[in-house]
């Protein structure tokens, strides 16, 4: 299965089970104050259920809802993107699991889908020569979409109108050279001991990253306590410098890089900021001998849990800043160390 089958089945299966997720949620009471909402209010979705409907009749209703979706496609400069390909699928009543359909921007990277019937729409831009990108640091910057029509209190009117299209980013990549890839799974970090080191060449002794996490393990609950508690990752490159991601994109910048970098949250924090988990991170990074690499950190610091998921892309040629993914190759090396605290400043 090549990955763009991959990604349509994901696709479809986020579909079926939002699907399955609204039927639950038209069953439940819509009475008045039913929904914790005040005498007269309606709750979200319930607006469009109607007096009198059974929940089968609601559903099959708001699952044959009439389609329209204009759309524009641009890439990470926001340049529009001519003749790419948009795939969509539509879920509904009408269409059960229908294959996903093609349409193809124009000139000015404009598209629309209409002509259908259901309560959702996926649809997905891709080009050749362009990289897809998901959802970029939870921003919103994205390649593919996920629409609800029927139930939503709209009817999915954001979607229908021309004026304000939808936008999709794909990833105009660079020269595509080859990069030495390196994927770990969980590395356990100790609070407020050793430095994890990861060396991101094919040697894997080489062209290090430091990683270390503090900590204070006693004021940290223990047994999954929900309270806050202030932590975070300190991340250095011993032979370089660092800067962080600022959106889509694979080639290193010129400027801005630090000495370090630090992910975490403090204890101050308010319900719904503070987590135990660091937000996917993407940094680039340059080394002292002018080669490149761009590194995606996961960190976690929960009892027992502390640890680091990790994703590396390095350039060996000197002076090149193209970290797209193209050629890749692995090495089978060993690439982590834990080295003493005081490597790190």
């Amino acid at each position: 299965m090549n990955s763009w089958s991959k990604l349509g089945a994901v696709a479809a299966a986020i579909i079926v089970l939002a699907v399955f997720g609204l039927f639950f949620y038209v069953k439940r009471p819509l009475g008045p104050g039913s929904d914790g909402l005040p005498a007269g209010v309606a709750a979200p979705g319930a607006a469009r259920v109607l007096p009198g409907e059974t929940p089968q009749e609601s559903m099959k209703r708001m699952m044959s809802a009439e389609i329209l979706f204009y759309g524009l496609v641009v890439d990470q400069h926001g340049d529009p993107v001519p003749d790419a390909e948009v795939t969509y699928y539509v879920h509904g009543m009408k269409s059960p699991g229908r294959d996903g359909m093609i349409v193809r921007t124009d000139a000015k990277g404009l598209f629309k889908v209409s002509g259908v019937q259901g309560g959702q729409l996926s649809v997905t831009a891709a080009k050749e020569g362009y990289t897809m990108i998901s959802d970029y640091e939870g921003n919103g910057v994205t390649s593919q979409l996920i629409c609800i029509y029927g139930m939503a209190d709209d009817g999915g009117r954001r979607y229908m109108n021309p004026a304000m299209p939808s936008k999709l980013t794909l990833a105009k990549l660079g020269a595509i050279e080859p990069l030495v890839r390196c994927k770990l799974g969980h590395q356990p970090l100790a609070p407020n001991g050793g430095v994890l080191r990861v060396c991101v060449d094919e040697a894997g002794t080489g062209h290090a990253v430091d990683f270390r996490l503090d900590v204070d393990p006693a004021a940290r609950p223990q047994g999954g306590a929900k309270e806050r508690y202030t932590w975070s990752c300190l991340i250095t490159v011993p032979e370089g410098e660092i800067a962080p991601v600022n959106g889509p994109g694979f080639t290193a910048p010129s400027g801005g890089y630090a000495s370090e970098a630090r992910v975490g949250h403090d204890e101050t924090e308010p319900d719904g900021v503070w987590r135990p988990v660091a937000p996917r991170a993407h940094y680039f990074v340059r080394f002292k001998d002018g080669t490149h690499a761009l590194i995606e950190a996961e960190i976690t610091s929960k009892a027992r849990k502390d640890g680091l998921f990790l994703h590396t892309f390095y350039n060996t040629k000197p002076g090149s800043t193209q970290l797209a993914p193209g050629d890749e190759h692995e090495s089978r090396s060993k690439r982590t160390a834990v080295i003493p605290r005081d490597a790190v400043k």
